[in-house]
C-alpha cells in the first residue's frame, strides 16, 4: 500500500513536470508568432522607394532605427566615450576633419548632460535597396540624470503657475509661463547612413553637408566594427498607434501651438475657430488628456496617408492621418466632421437608429466638454426660453451633469416627424448617480439635426 502510494505521488509529480514544461513551451512559443507577426508587419512596409531626391521617412521601421542610431550617438557624446563614438562616425567625415580618438571632442560637441532629439522632419535618399541617407532635423535638449526628460519638472511646477495666474490682478498668459519653465531646446542636423546588408551605421554630425552634399552617393557598404551594429526596430501598428497618441500629448503639455496646428484643418476651424479657444479647451481637460492611454485601434490604409483610428479608455476616438512617419493630422472626435464610413452607416439606418447615433454624438460631446456643438444642435425656440446664450447652456451642463457620463437608451415614441427618446445620464464612476431626460428630436437633411429635452 505504501509503495503504491509512493508510485502514485511520482506519477503525480513527473505529470505536474510535463504540464508545466509544456506549459513554458507553449508560451515561448506564442511570444515568438507573436514577435513574428511584428516583425512581418514591419517588413511588409518596406524600406521605402528608390528614390535620388530627399523625401520624408514612410517605413516606421526604418524611422525608428534611424532614431535608435541617433541616441546611440548622443549617449556616446555625453559619456565622453570617444572610442564608440569614433567607430560610428562616417569614415569620408573623419579623414575629411581629420578626426581621430584623441581628438574627438574638440571636433565634435561633447554634452555635459544627457540629451533628448525631438525629431521633427526626417527624409531619405535610397541609393538602392540596400543602403539608405537619411537627414535628420529637430531639436535636442537636456535630460535629468534619472533619463527623464527634463520637461517633466513642467508638470510639477503647472500648479504654481495656475495659481499665480488665478492670484494676480495682471491677465498672466500660462503657456508663456511654461515657455520660462522649459529647457532651452537647440536646433539639431545629423546625417545617418545605413547598410541594409551588414545592418552597419553611420554618422555625420554636420548640418554643413546637407546643402553641399546631399547628392552625394554612398560609394559602399559600411564595415563592421565593434560598435555600428543595429538591430531593426520592430514597429507594428499597435506600437505606432501608441507613439502617435504619446506625440500629441507631449505636444499639449509642452507645444500648444504645435498641438494646434497639428489639427486638420477644417476640423480646427470647425471645433475651435482660434488658438484661444483650443487653449480654454486644454486648460480644461489638461488632467484628461494626460491620462489617455490607447485602448483600442483600427488601421486604414488611403491613398497617399494611412489613418489610425484610436479609442481611449473613456470611449473617446481620435483620427491621425499620418502622409510620412509622425507627419500626421489630426481630429479629437468623429463627429464633427464624421468619418466616410460613419456617413455610410448613418445613411443607410432607420429613422430610430439614425436619433439613437445622433443621441450618443451628444452625449460624447457632454464628455469632450463641447458644449459649442451641444448647443448649436438644440431647437432656437428651446434656446431662446431656456438658454438665450452659450454661457447659460455651459453653466446647466456643468451644474446637472458629470465628468464622464455614460448613455442608457430607454422608451422610443414617434409623434409625426419628431422623435422622442426616454434617456438616462449616469455618472460612469457612480451609477447610483443619474440623470433621466427625454430628449425630443427632429432629423433634417443630410447629417443635420434639432433637438431639445424635458428634465
Amino acid at each position: 500500500m505504501s509503495q503504491n502510494l509512493k508510485n502514485i505521488k511520482l506519477y503525480i509529480g513527473v505529470v505536474a513536470i510535463i504540464i508545466i514544461v509544456i506549459s513554458i513551451f507553449l508560451i515561448v512559443k506564442y511570444r515568438q508568432e507573436k514577435y513574428n507577426k511584428m516583425l512581418e508587419e514591419s517588413a511588409t512596409e518596406g524600406i521605402g522607394p528608390i528614390n535620388s531626391e530627399p523625401v520624408e521617412v514612410e517605413s516606421e521601421s526604418t524611422y525608428y532605427t534611424v532614431e535608435w542610431c541617433i541616441d546611440k550617438y548622443t549617449n556616446y557624446a555625453y559619456e565622453k566615450d570617444s572610442k564608440n563614438l569614433y567607430n560610428i562616425l562616417s569614415k569620408e567625415y573623419i579623414q575629411e576633419e581629420g578626426i581621430t580618438e584623441q581628438n574627438i571632442f574638440n571636433k565634435i560637441n561633447g554634452y555635459d548632460s544627457s540629451k533628448i532629439v525631438r525629431i521633427k522632419k526626417m527624409l531619405q535618399i535610397m541609393e538602392n535597396e540596400n543602403y539608405g541617407r537619411f537627414f535628420v532635423f529637430g531639436t535636442i535638449r537636456n535630460a535629468d540624470e534619472s533619463g527623464q526628460d527634463e520637461d517633466t519638472d513642467i508638470s510639477e511646477n503647472m500648479d504654481d503657475v495656475e495659481n499665480i495666474v488665478q492670484n494676480s490682478d495682471e491677465k498672466i498668459n500660462v503657456y508663456e509661463e511654461i515657455e520660462e519653465i522649459r529647457q532651452p531646446e537647440t536646433d539639431f542636423f545629423i546625417e545617418v547612413k545605413l547598410d541594409f546588408i551588414n545592418s552597419t551605421y553611420e554618422i555625420i554630425p554636420d548640418h554643413r553637408r546637407y546643402n553641399d552634399e546631399v547628392n552625394e552617393g554612398m560609394a559602399s557598404g559600411i564595415e563592421l566594427n565593434s560598435s555600428n551594429k543595429y538591430e531593426p526596430s520592430v514597429i507594428n501598428n499597435e506600437t505606432m498607434s501608441i507613439y502617435l497618441m504619446e506625440d500629441y500629448k507631449e505636444n499639449i503639455k509642452f507645444y500648444i501651438d504645435e498641438a494646434y496646428n497639428s489639427l486638420k484643418e477644417e476640423y480646427r476651424n470647425k471645433r475651435f475657430g482660434s488658438i484661444e479657444n483650443f487653449k480654454k479647451y486644454v486648460e480644461g481637460n489638461k488632467d484628461r488628456i494626460s491620462d489617455i492611454n490607447v485602448k483600442e485601434y483600427a488601421v486604414d490604409n488611403v491613398q497617399n496617408s494611412k489613418k489610425y483610428i484610436i479609442k481611449d479608455q473613456e470611449d473617446n476616438y481620435y483620427v491621425f492621418e499620418e502622409t510620412a512617419v509622425m507627419n500626421y493630422s489630426l481630429m479629437l472626435d468623429i463627429y464633427t466632421i464624421p468619418l466616410q464610413e460613419n456617413i455610410e452607416t448613418y445613411e443607410s439606418a432607420t429613422d430610430k437608429q439614425k436619433v439613437a447615433m445622433n443621441i450618443n454624438k451628444w452625449v460624447t460631446a457632454l464628455n469632450n466638454q463641447d458644449y459649442k456643438y451641444m448647443y448649436e444642435v438644440i431647437n432656437s425656440q428651446f434656446k431662446q426660453k431656456y438658454f438665450p446664450t452659450l454661457q447659460d447652456f455651459t453653466n446647466f451642463l456643468s451644474t446637472n451633469f458629470f465628468i464622464y457620463n455614460s448613455l442608457s437608451l430607454g422608451n422610443y415614441y414617434l409623434e409625426g416627424d419628431t422623435h422622442i427618446y426616454e434617456i438616462s445620464i449616469q455618472n460612469r464612476y457612480n451609477e447610483e448617480q443619474s440623470v433621466e431626460l427625454s430628449i425630443i428630436m427632429r432629423l433634417n437633411e443630410g447629417l443635420e439635426y434639432e433637438m431639445s429635452f424635458g428634465v
